[in-house]
């Protein structure tokens, strides 16, 4: 639970039997609800990956470990409210092992050398019920890196009154970054139902070549004929 009070000007989290959140009027409190767990083959995927990436840092030696929890402690990523925060080096590690394994990427060991997150300077979506179009500026590091590459989330079609999304998001692909980047636009055919007037939120991430995420960009768009 993350708060800021004179009172309660900003809070994210649940406490007790209340969720606090945000919309678009502002602060609201509701009843907190327990998450049901359907464990679908896509949340086993993922806790797999979760597993295979805390046995993978065990098995870093220490002098790689030690690289880094120094990328850590030199790294600010936002916190929920937006304030900037330090992870640890093994929650640096595991954050791009998961990424990486839900891209179907190989997977690498050492930390990157230069601290601070990748940019992820745009990202424009459009879409029709066939796919989805996404628009990207290919100056990024991520794609003018053999190695980087941009994932890409999505969620089903949503009502068109929805403007705040949670989730889920199902992994669509990755633009592969290169020496001669990857032109913008680039397109994806659906993986979750998609019809046209439907609300269409969508999730992406941009990894660097040396492993450095960026941090989460979400956008949304009504799905045309």
């Amino acid at each position: 639970m993350l708060y800021k009070s004179q009172l309660l000007t900003e809070a994210r989290g649940s406490v007790g039997g209340s969720t606090f959140s945000r919309n678009a009027y502002g602060l609201y409190v509701r009843s907190r609800a327990k998450p049901v767990n359907p464990n679908t083959p896509y949340q086993q995927a993922v806790r797999n990956a979760l597993a295979a990436g805390h046995e993978a840092w065990l098995l870093l030696t220490e002098n790689v470990r030690n690289t880094w929890n120094s990328y850590g402690e030199n790294t600010t990523v936002p916190n929920k409210l937006g304030e900037p925060v330090h992870l640890t080096g093994r929650a640096h590690f595991i954050r791009q092992y998961v990424l990486r394994a839900q891209a179907g990427v190989a997977q690498i060991t050492s930390a990157p050398t230069v601290p601070g997150l990748t940019q992820l300077s745009t990202l424009n979506v459009t879409a029709t019920a066939a796919q989805l179009t996404v628009a990207f500026n290919d100056d990024d590091e991520w794609a003018t890196h053999a190695g980087g590459f941009l994932a890409v989330f999505q969620s089903a079609g949503q009502s068109p009154g929805i403007n705040y999304y949670r989730g889920p998001y199902r992994f669509v692909g990755i633009v592969a970054g290169a020496a001669t980047p990857p032109t913008s636009p680039q397109s994806f055919t659906h993986v979750l139902p998609v019809a046209a007037g439907d609300k269409l939120f969508v999730r992406a991430v941009a990894v660097s070549h040396a492993g450095r995420l960026s941090t989460e960009v979400f956008k949304s768009c009504t799905v045309a004929s």
